[in-house]
């Protein structure tokens, strides 16, 4: 359901309730181990580039930022995408400087994790942050990654022991997976090399 708050024009997406102020013990992979099968199942991914991709793994990036809005809610595959202009690297080029991440703790063109996301909510500074939206995320409007104009949530973000290298896409997309003794990992049925 997405509700159109009267006060700020703002909009958030909700899963048929108020969104949980606290993530909730279940496990992420959910959605696939209830299925009848490990093979043949699908699961909604989003390339964000590095460092981003990395920020939202250590959990400092709470919000995707996006030029579009989305009615998708659940399990995310996060796709740190090949591209490096998004990195402000030392004079080494060892490192992002801005972020202190190095190089090497970065990985490009894989799937590297997975997040819930919880809510798209379109922001503009100028206006005041629905009352809603702040009672839900407290933490959203003062958020150094909130910026707009469609602010994708995203909580309990999990890292892959083992990436797993899959060619990215724009938008939203789909990944064929499966479950193994090594965890999630692209159907190498359907796999789409880096």
């Amino acid at each position: 359901m997405t509700t159109t708050s009267r006060h700020s024009g703002c909009r958030y997406g909700l899963t048929g309730r108020r969104p949980e102020r606290k993530g909730g013990n279940e496990e992420v992979f959910t959605a696939i181990s209830k299925t009848k099968s490990n093979a043949g199942n699908e699961m909604k991914a989003l390339t964000i580039c590095q460092p981003y991709a990395e920020l939202i793994m250590r959990g400092e990036k709470l919000v995707e930022n996006r030029r579009w809005p989305t009615n998708y809610r659940g399990p995310l595959l996060i796709h740190a995408g090949k591209s490096r202009e998004w990195l402000e690297l030392d004079d080494k080029g060892a490192a992002d400087e801005m972020y202190e991440i190095p190089l090497n703790e970065m990985n490009f063109g894989a799937v590297v994790g997975i997040a819930q996301l919880r809510g798209c909510i379109s922001f503009w500074r100028d206006r005041p942050v629905d009352p809603v939206v702040l009672e839900a995320w407290p933490w959203f409007a003062g958020h150094k990654h909130t910026e707009g104009p469609w602010c994708w949530i995203l909580e309990r973000a999990r890292r892959f022991s083992r990436p797993f290298p899959y060619r990215g896409q724009q938008g939203l997309f789909d990944i064929p997976v499966i479950l193994s003794e090594h965890g999630l990992q692209a159907d190498p049925r359907y796999a789409r090399n880096a």
